[in-house]
């Protein structure tokens, strides 16, 4: 008896060893700078793929203080089982933590922390023919400059161990866009003219959300600006008027 109570726990403990990282990777590895990955690291296995960024960050560089939203994707052709680790780094040696990662709540992405560095993975391996994570990631402050993701991802094959087991690794590169005095002044809201008979028009906030209040707080009109140059008719008495567009703020007087 004594034998196989003995039997039973030691298959427990090794189940125990090869599950450990399947409700996230240990922080430390994403494949950035100074950083192991989850292949070579937790898995004893190579690096066979890459892994697949897609973002809505624009070509020209992201905006400091903007969120863009972000989709890492990897598979190959035998694994069942997936799991990640993300890193956003830069500076001059590329081990400063830039911007700020935001997971989906715990839902599939939680986060881990070494030396006062977070790293975004799996919440739970994902289980199917890829290994898929969506995410959000605000850009820095103005004058940081270059930002590069950093992600390696497990690619399992299900079976307890990581015999069989494939990495995969991908990096994206993402410039600071610097707005010249050009743009700042291109993209200025205007609205026009101050005295107002019937309409008014406002520029430069396209797919910008616009309300109208009177001097007393009482909220006139609001909506959604579908072009650069919107024209909008002001059905109110005569009076000064506020036009806020997402946070700026202009005065007409309607006649």
């Amino acid at each position: 008896m004594k034998k196989i109570i003995l039997t039973i726990a030691s298959f427990y403990t090794l189940t125990m060893v090869l599950n450990a990282f399947s409700s996230g990777a240990p922080a430390g590895n994403s494949g950035a700078p100074n950083d192991n990955t989850c292949a070579t690291s937790c898995h004893n296995t190579s690096n066979v793929g890459d892994v697949a960024f897609t973002a809505d960050i624009p070509s020209e560089g992201y905006t400091p203080g903007e969120t863009y939203n972000i989709n890492v994707t990897g598979s190959t052709a035998t694994s069942q089982k997936y799991g990640f680790q993300l890193a956003v780094r830069g500076g001059l040696d590329m081990a400063d933590v830039i911007g700020t990662l935001i997971s989906d709540g715990g839902i599939t992405t939680q986060f881990t922390s070494s030396s006062n560095k977070d790293y975004l993975t799996h919440n739970g391996a994902l289980i199917g023919a890829e290994g898929s994570w969506d995410f959000q990631w605000t850009a820095p402050n103005t004058g940081t400059g270059t930002a590069t993701f950093y992600v390696t991802m497990i690619a399992a094959n299900g079976a307890d161990g990581s015999g069989g087991d494939e990495g995969l690794s991908g990096s994206l590169v993402v410039e600071e866009h610097i707005i010249t005095s050009i743009e700042t002044n291109r993209s200025e809201l205007a609205v026009y003219p101050q005295l107002v008979t019937e309409s008014f028009f406002i520029e430069n906030a396209k797919g910008k959300t616009y309300q109208i209040y009177s001097m007393n707080g009482q909220l006139i009109a609001s909506g959604m600006l579908d072009s650069e140059r919107e024209e909008l008719s002001l059905n109110a008495e005569s009076g000064t008027y506020i036009i806020k567009v997402q946070g700026e703020s202009k005065k007409i007087i309607k006649l």
